[in-house]
């Protein structure tokens, strides 16, 4: 049996803003720019940010990221390809226009050259970082002097250290070495990942097991599957049954089930004889095994499903919203999607319906709205049900960039999270925008525009 987990992940959109200064406002409250940098983006249309923890702000208008300060300064100029963000040991990762990558310390000055094809952030725990030289070169580290201290040797090195090990790949061999290179635990294993709690899981020869920071075996290499330890617990397979073992290898199930999956840091959902439940991770059941499917929990919630019917449990077990639908969607920011005969609504924690109409279909558009059809048409409406467009297009993408594709007519443009069209519906076909352009068509010919629905040259 191949178990459906139904893990719906999120592509979290900023919003994108507007002409309207109100809307730069609004940004400017609501996301992670300064209030004081308005003056520099009250002509900007298309900008997002992300917020470090020093409360620097990396900008991205357009394509190019820049570095403001927390008093809404520019400390680097809007003209990289990329800024990482999160400074360690004082740095952090940037892209130029070449894409090649050097490091910007926290006053946006960069303080080693763009000359490495690629480059990992440096880590406070070993304060090192990886880069390589050329695309068919090795991965080795440098310190934040720019001297290369361990040599470029390695195919491929976790990002993940832990235990002040570096799990890396060399020769096609897996082993650990510290941050100056030594090599700790041999490279004798086909696969492994990193420490966690002071355990990792290797590989040799098609079995599993686990060993210690001194890369002694402490749980003999015999599982044909192995996952980490998470909480105390990791997932091993043997002869196509999956239990759970503590960190000394016992058994923490009573059963070997046919399958386990992890539905969040409390439980495991499992399968036997065709059937789902869950436990809890000491192994005691939360639910009996009787459902058709189930899914992994988001929000407190878990959809389940049986006898074609799909409902909620929560992290007890217990069905708190009834097994009454045909169709249930995870919960996101405290709404789910369910249909009842062939008619989709909104349903909030406790299952009572948000939207006032039942649709003939509702779809995700971004963290905030949902695309919804009715007689053939498609509008869309916000998380509380208000809508957002009336139900006129023919077609109708999801959000990117803060705006979504319609067409009516045979004629497509955009509209913003407010449902105002920006961009007219006159082009003969549009893409989602990326990097603040778009692909449009018209009259047979192909070319790209900004936001604004101004052509770029």
């Amino acid at each position: 049996m191949k178990l459906t987990l139904g893990i719906l992940t999120l592509s979290v959109m900023l919003t994108t803003v507007s002409h309207a200064n109100d809307k730069i406002e609004e940004f400017i409250d609501g996301e992670c720019l300064p209030k004081n940098a308005y003056h520099l983006l009250d002509k900007i249309t298309d900008i997002d940010c992300t917020k470090n923890a020093d409360d620097s702000v990396v900008v991205t208008i357009g394509d190019k990221a820049g570095l403001m300060s927390k008093q809404g300064k520019w400390l680097a100029e809007p003209k990289y390809n990329y800024i990482l963000g999160e400074f360690y040991q004082g740095l952090t990762v940037v892209k130029n226009t070449d894409d090649k990558y050097g490091f910007m310390d926290k006053m946006g000055k960069i303080v080693i050259p763009f000359k490495y094809t690629d480059a990992w952030n440096f880590t406070d725990e070993m304060g090192l970082a990886q880069v390589k030289l050329d695309k068919e070169s090795k991965w080795g580290f440098i310190n934040p002097n720019d001297k290369m201290v361990i040599a470029p040797k390695y195919d491929f090195v976790y990002a993940l250290i832990s235990e002040n090990l570096f799990t890396a790949y060399r020769d096609g061999k897996a082993g650990f070495i510290d941050k100056t290179g030594k090599e700790v635990i041999a490279f004798d294993y086909d696969e492994a990942l990193p420490f966690i709690d002071g355990l990792a899981m290797v590989g040799k020869g098609g079995k599993y097991g686990f060993i210690n920071t001194k890369g002694q075996v402490v749980i003999p290499l015999i599982y044909d599957y192995a996952l980490n330890f998470e909480n105390g617990v990791a997932v091993v397979e043997t002869d196509e049954k999956y239990r759970l073992i503590d960190r000394t290898g016992k058994s923490i199930t009573a059963l070997s089930y046919d399958y386990i999956s992890y539905a969040n840091e409390d439980a495991y959902m499992v399968a036997q004889n065709d059937k789902v439940g869950y436990i809890d991770i000491s192994g005691k059941p939360l639910t009996k095994i009787i459902y058709d499917n189930a899914w992994s929990f988001s929000e407190g919630l878990a959809v389940v499903c049986l006898k074609q019917k799909c409902g909620y449990i929560d992290i007890t077990g217990k069905e708190v919203i009834p097994l009454i639908y045909d169709y249930a969607s995870n919960f996101e920011n405290g709404v789910a999607v369910v249909e009842t005969d062939e008619k989709y609504r909104l349903i909030d924690r406790t299952g009572k319906s948000i939207t006032a109409l039942s649709y003939d279909y509702i779809s995700y558009a971004n963290e905030d709205a949902y695309m919804v059809a009715q007689n053939d048409k498609v509008g869309y409406i916000d998380i509380s049900g208000k809508p957002l467009t009336k139900i006129i297009y023919d077609n109708a993408w999801s959000f990117s960039e803060g705006l979504a594709v319609v067409c009516l007519k045979q004629k497509c443009g955009y509209i913003d999270i407010t449902g105002k069209e920006v961009i007219k519906t006159k082009y003969d076909k549009a893409n989602i925008f990326s990097g603040g352009k778009a692909d449009v068509w018209l009259d047979g010919k192909g070319f790209q525009i900004d936001k604004t629905g101004k052509i770029i040259q």
